[in-house]
């Protein structure tokens, strides 16, 4: 029995090749909303999963479950638009800072600076004005080599002397015969009552 593929393997092959004519009709309709939907959201990334699903609704005339799993299909295959960090946040500065200088050459200088500002806020707390640096070259690290020693002296420690003799006489102390004693029972209950 040939194994079927889910819709989301499926996708995955096909939504980025110009060729359809292999799948049917229904998958043909799945991608043409797919690549919408992801390019919509692209240019509109603040908006809502709600949004999102309003939209594949409105134009496609879908049910509200469908436009869900559709969603949820999208974000499996192309990514999450808003969990893409770094450059998610920097798509959204830009976003703000386009709309603050259309907002500010139509005059409307108040609401610009306000969004100029919270631009700003989102540039500071998600580190955007920070160069990330150049990546290290792991593979050319070599770790230092150790060599063992028996001296204490190598980690800043007095030698003591006759050390070994000390160790033996240390050991003869505390691991010579132990003189057990046969204690008998007594009921804790019973000595606190007489106390008392």
């Amino acid at each position: 029995m040939p194994e079927t593929k889910n819709i989301v393997d499926k996708m995955n092959e096909l939504l980025f090749d110009s060729v359809t004519e292999s799948v049917g009709e229904h998958e043909q309709q799945m991608i043409v909303r797919y690549r919408d939907a992801y390019t919509y959201w692209l240019e509109n990334p603040l908006s809502s999963d709600s949004e999102i699903r309003d939209y594949l609704m409105s134009n496609y005339k879908i049910s509200k479950s469908q436009s869900y799993r559709d969603i949820i299909n999208i974000k499996l295959l192309l990514g999450n638009v808003r969990e893409a960090g770094k450059e998610w946040h920097r798509h959204r500065v830009n976003f703000l800072l386009e709309k603050a200088a259309k907002m500010a050459l139509e005059g409307q200088t108040k609401e610009a600076t306000a969004i100029s500002k919270v631009a700003m806020a989102l540039i500071k707390n998600n580190k955007l004005n920070i160069d990330e640096g150049e990546e290290l070259p792991y593979d050319e690290i070599v770790p230092p080599a150790f060599e063992p020693v028996s001296d204490p002296a190598a980690i800043g420690l007095k030698p003591v002397e006759d050390l070994r003799e000390k160790i033996t006489k240390l050991k003869e102390k505390y691991t010579g015969e132990i003189e057990i004693t046969d204690i008998q029972y007594e009921d804790i209950n019973e000595r606190e009552t007489a106390v008392l």
